[in-house]
């Protein structure tokens, strides 16, 4: 569909906002795409040719790329061109107000414009340390396959292999939903990957993958939404299995009263001034979403609380003793 005809079926009254979400994606989406091609580009010039993860590489599975929501630009180099391409990068947005600028284990989170880039040099991190090592080992593993090179806007951009990124789609938005919760979007990302990828799957090897991580119950959870209510053809869903269709419909509600990535709770809503009372305000209201989750899945939700205790207790401790030095 041609951007004027889809302008002129959304040219009403009553959905002129809609139109405007619309047309403001395409352009969006097109922003991205040029700025991840001169992102690549640069890279390539400099001997790093970095995987794009998610975003922009499974839009093109879409029938209309551009009409799927822009989220942010991740590129994946590993460790040993990190450091590097962290530099390059930078530079790239040298002229920006790089407040925004941040470092984690997994990622560094950047603007160039008005377009945030993630370089990562983990796919992804987990906790604790043991499945940490179990996570990393399939990341390394699963990237020394073939990548599958996709086309965007004309540029051919590197993706992870498929089997591998089969299991990373599901993986990183199992992660968000464990952590603040997952949208449609994240859903229909992997839905459109595996319907374009399902005859390419090696079965025992994706098996493994999920087996290994303890992920084979919330594939087939999430599995049931991606046929009942997404659309995917049953046979193009590994491992289906109709015995989780009560508990995918709890999860399903979930995610619908949730949005994408918990965007729906309204953390924010009434967080007192006070440091300590803010830091009391956010672990209940984490506490009321995680005994959501915690009849849903209990290991994993246990897991998580657990995480976050201790993150926020080290965090306190870490800003008094900061504090005192001052």
């Amino acid at each position: 569909i041609s951007d004027e005809s889809l302008a002129g079926v959304l040219d009403t009254a009553e959905i002129k906002p809609l139109r405007r979400f619309v047309m403001s994606n395409l352009s969006t989406s097109r922003t991205w795409n040029i700025t991840l091609q001169k992102i690549v580009q640069e890279l390539r010039s400099e001997g790093i040719d970095p995987y794009v993860l998610k975003g922009q590489g499974i839009a093109q599975y879409y029938p209309n790329p551009d009409l799927r929501q822009c989220g942010d630009i991740d590129l994946y180099v590993g460790q040993k061109d990190y450091e590097r391409t962290c530099e390059i990068v930078g530079v790239m947005g040298a002229a920006e107000d790089h407040e925004s600028d941040k470092e984690i284990l997994k990622h560094f989170h950047t603007r160039i414009g008005n377009v945030p880039v993630e370089i990562h040099r983990f796919t992804d991190v987990y906790y604790p340390k043991s499945l940490n090592r179990i996570y990393q080992e399939i990341s390394d593993e699963g990237l020394c396959a073939e990548p599958v090179m996709v086309d965007i806007a004309g540029f051919k951009i590197k993706t992870p292999p498929v089997d591998f990124n089969v299991f990373y789609i599901f993986n990183h938005l199992w992660h968000h939903f464990i952590a603040d919760g997952v949208g449609l979007r994240q859903i229909c990302d992997w839905a459109m990957l595996l319907h374009k990828h399902y005859e390419q799957i090696n079965l025992d090897h994706l098996r493994g993958m999920l087996e290994k991580m303890g992920l084979m119950k919330q594939w087939k959870v999430f599995g049931n939404i991606a046929v009942d209510v997404v659309g995917l053809p049953k046979d193009e869903f590994p491992f289906y299995d109709s015995s989780y269709v009560k508990l995918s419909e709890k999860v399903y509600r979930l995610v619908m009263l949730e949005g994408n990535f918990g965007q729906a709770n309204l953390k924010g809503d009434n967080r007192p001034s006070g440091y300590l009372a803010g830091k009391l305000h956010s672990l209940i209201f984490r506490s009321r979403r995680n005994l959501r989750v915690l009849s849903l899945f209990p290991k994993d939700a246990l897991r998580h609380i657990r995480r976050v205790i201790a993150i926020g207790i080290k965090t306190v401790l870490k800003d008094a003793f900061s504090s005192q030095k001052k």
